[in-house]
């Protein structure tokens, strides 16, 4: 072996070894801080979502309790803001799958400022669509409740109710 095949076998040697220390090096580091996020409660186990359901539902049912007509009616005007023939079959009510479908995609636009917590009631609408078809809606409005008072925050149309949408053409 001449002293330039060493050093070439050498020097492949140690880029395959620095490769390999920084790819486990930073595997290692990501275990780690995913560890210390689980362990300070930043990701929520199930435990946590099962309790966040919990409360998402004894707030529901405090809320509608205590809604007032007035209320009911600044809730339609608000909805009717975002969908202009917003027409409930039904009584609006509190819905804590609402209130988590919100939470987990941001489909309000205005979150709670005070404190409380954020409660959204809803109410189902039956409609023609482009093509004749029917279709149901969801209108309504997110409220936040705070020490046994409701504070509107926005109306919501049909489209914050949405998954997703697809376009065929």
């Amino acid at each position: 072996m001449h002293g330039g095949e060493r050093h070439a076998v050498f020097d492949d040697y140690l880029g395959r070894t620095f490769a390999f220390d920084v790819i486990i090096g930073g595997m290692t580091k990501i275990i780690a801080l995913f560890a210390a996020l689980i362990l300070a409660g930043c990701i929520p186990t199930e435990e946590r979502l099962q309790l966040r359901k919990e409360l998402a539902r004894e707030a529901a049912l405090k809320a509608n309790a205590i809604i007032t007509v007035e209320q009911r009616a600044a809730c339609l005007a608000a909805a009717r803001s975002k969908w202009s023939t917003f027409a409930p079959q039904e009584e609006l009510v509190a819905a804590p799958e609402a209130a988590e479908f919100a939470r987990t995609t941001g489909f309000g636009r205005v979150l709670p400022s005070r404190g409380g917590t954020y409660v959204v009631f809803v109410a189902s609408q039956d409609y023609r669509a482009l093509l004749g078809n029917k279709m149901r809606g969801f209108g309504g409005c997110s409220f936040e409740m705070v020490g046994g008072q409701l504070y509107l925050l926005e109306g919501l149309g049909a489209e914050a109710f949405r998954k997703d949408q697809v376009f065929v053409l």
